[in-house]
């Protein structure tokens, strides 16, 4: 099994790829009710960008208050319900909005929002709490962090160029289902590899 290090990078990489993985395949969600024009990637990027602002300060302020392992895994898996969740619920939920009048052209925006504001927020929060418990010393906080968006940055790469080969091979719907079920077994990882420095205190 992995080091606690290596999986907290791991963890990184994956949220990174998560977040860019369910940006590109939410076009795909939102394109058989409103197309995919520029208007409707523009209203794409700018929730998910607004929304990981929300998440790298909730996340900082999380990983400040409960500087604890099992935090990442609780918010890997978080995100992978609501993850499911949002694919469950794009269809309808997108049509329903574009049937609303008052949504006029900001109704991309808000089937951004709706659909996926708050998993993009969540998988956010992972960065800067995992700034926080690789952080051991306040001078070395410049070069994690650096590290830890250089690795999260990398798995939005990673995301990016998959992605068309996932949807290759399986639908949006189950692409996205595939994927929160990566990040539950992921989380369920982290858990079990918090134990076992535990089980090596009490054998010592």
């Amino acid at each position: 099994m992995l080091e606690w290090a290596a999986m907290v990078k791991l963890t990184a990489f994956t949220a990174g790829a998560a977040l860019l993985i369910l940006e590109l395949l939410g076009v795909r969600l939102l394109s058989p009710t409103f197309g995919s024009s520029i208007m409707v990637w523009s209203s794409v990027i700018a929730v998910f960008l607004g929304a990981m602002a929300v998440g790298y300060f909730v996340g900082g302020h999380l990983g400040d208050r409960y500087p604890q392992r099992w935090l990442l895994a609780v918010i890997l898996f978080v995100s992978a319900i609501l993850v499911a969740i949002a694919t469950f619920i794009s269809y309808p939920t997108a049509a329903a909005i574009g049937q609303a009048r008052l949504a006029g052209l900001w109704a991309p925006a808000v089937a951004t929002l709706a659909i996926m504001g708050l998993p993009s927020a969540v998988l956010a929060f992972v960065a800067p709490i995992a700034i926080r418990l690789e952080a051991s010393q306040v001078e070395h906080i410049g070069t994690v962090s650096g590290r830890i968006f250089a690795i999260s940055t990398a798995g939005s790469i990673a995301g990016t160029l998959g992605t068309p080969l996932l949807i290759a091979y399986l639908p949006v719907s189950k692409s996205l289902y595939l994927l929160a079920l990566i990040l539950a077994a992921l989380a369920l990882a982290l858990l079990l590899i918090r134990k076992r420095p535990s089980h090596q205190a009490a054998r010592s």
